[in-house]
C-alpha cells in the first residue's frame, strides 16, 4: 500500500486514520462516514458521526478524500478531549 505524506505530519496518512478509527473503536465509538463532497478539484470534505448518536459528529476537509478523513477522525479526538461532544 502506498503511504501519503504530507509535509509536517508525523504520520502517513494511512497510518493515521488506521489509528484513529482503532482507537475509537476501543472506547466504544462506532463512527461512519455520513457524507462526502468534492464541490472543485482537490478540495473534499467528509461528515463523520457515531451511528449510535448522530449529535456527536465532526467535519474534515483536506486536498484528498484521505486528508478529509484524517482531519475529521483528529477533530473527533479534539472534541472528545475539550468535552465538547454531547451524547
Amino acid at each position: 500500500m502506498t503511504q501519503t505524506f504530507i509535509p509536517g505530519k508525523d504520520a502517513a496518512l494511512e497510518d493515521s486514520i488506521a489509528r484513529f478509527q482503532q482507537k475509537l473503536l476501543d472506547l466504544g465509538f462506532d463512527i461512519e462516514e455520513a457524507s462526502w463532497l468534492n464541490p472543485v478539484p482537490h478540495v473534499w470534505s467528509v461528515h463523520i458521526r457515531d451511528k449510535e448518536c448522530s449529535l456527536c459528529f465532526t467535519n474534515g476537509k483536506g486536498a484528498t478524500k484521505k486528508a478529509a478523513l484524517a482531519s475529521a477522525l483528529g477533530e473527533y479526538f479534539e472534541r472528545l478531549s475539550t468535552k465538547l461532544l454531547f451524547c
